[in-house]
């Protein structure tokens, strides 16, 4: 409960905090881009932007800004432990975990395809693991997580998988 008087320190505060400032980049950042679609008359394409920066934003959020801070500064440069681990030792965590982060960048692979159809393949996954590179690296700075190169591999991967696919079912379909 916020006491008489507390309440000017409080909304300073809350500004002050990481997270705070990306919404407002990304909320001035989508209403931009809408804006500026909506000039050029093109309104399915301001939509997407606005879809991918919050998309963004929201995992910004859940996988970094959101956390505890533990204070630990780790990471795990081992390619491909986690699937070492699923088949030793059996563990259905580690693979769910992994099916999810090759999900996780699929969607903004998919609209940066949509926005940018001259990309190639190579050039939207190149995006999609700087993406990616950006969240592990703001997790290892933070200290709200690991840098993991599984994570980033499975990330990268699974937005070319899902690149691939759109390409080929939208061939087809023209």
């Amino acid at each position: 409960m916020i006491k008489i008087g507390e309440h000017v320190y409080y909304y300073t505060q809350l500004f002050v905090k990481p997270i705070y400032i990306i919404i407002c980049i990304v909320i001035f950042m989508t209403v931009a881009m809408v804006n500026l679609c909506i000039m050029h008359n093109d309104f399915k394409r301001g939509i997407t932007w606005a879809c991918m920066y919050t998309y963004i934003a929201f995992l910004l959020f859940s996988l970094v800004f959101n956390r505890e801070k533990s204070g630990l500064y780790k990471c795990n440069l081992q390619l491909f432990w986690s699937y070492k681990e699923i088949i030793k030792k059996k563990n259905y965590t580690l693979l769910v975990e992994d099916f999810l982060n090759l999900m996780m960048l699929s969607p903004v692979s998919i609209m940066i395809q949509y926005l940018k159809k001259q990309y190639s393949i190579v050039k939207i996954t190149f995006l999609t693991c700087l993406i990616s590179l950006f969240i592990e690296s703001l997790q290892f700075i933070t200290g709200t997580g690991l840098f993991e190169l599984d994570d980033l591999f499975n990330n990268t991967f699974g937005a070319y998988i899902a690149v691939f696919i759109w390409k080929n079912v939208k061939n087809k379909v023209n």
